[in-house]
């Protein structure tokens, strides 16, 4: 993955934007060499960690209800931008299992999934398109 000043990964919810001109409220951007974070107010609302390996791991957490669709999206969307992430990679993700919007943005970037819940986690197995 790039460095966190690097520019070229970061994206901001245009609906999260202050009228006034102020700074955007929710942010996606590489926070690490294999972490993506969400921060809004300057909080982290959200992060993706990506452990490499033959079956590369693909971990999310969300704070409950603090993504618009469209962020949930850049996230997921930044994540596989990682280098492991290559097609045909076998993958596992693990995610808060009510996030419906995650899940199927998840299944957008996969083939050959299978989805199945441990406690309030879904595992969500595939391959990369």
């Amino acid at each position: 993955m790039t460095s966190e000043n690097d520019d070229r990964h970061r994206w901001t919810d245009p609906r999260t934007r202050a009228t006034d001109g102020a700074l955007p409220v929710a942010t996606v951007s590489m926070t690490g060499p294999d972490q993506v974070s969400v921060v809004s107010g300057g909080v982290t609302v959200a992060q993706a960690d990506v452990v490499a390996g033959p079956q590369v791991v693909v971990r999310f957490w969300v704070a409950a209800h603090a993504l618009t669709a469209d962020t949930r999206g850049e996230l997921v969307r930044t994540a596989f931008t990682h280098a492991s992430l290559a097609p045909r990679q076998r993958v596992l993700a693990t995610l808060p299992h009510e996030d419906a919007g995650l899940i199927a943005e998840l299944r957008s970037h996969l083939s050959v999934t299978s989805t199945r819940v441990a406690g309030s986690t879904c595992l969500l197995e595939g391959l990369v398109a």
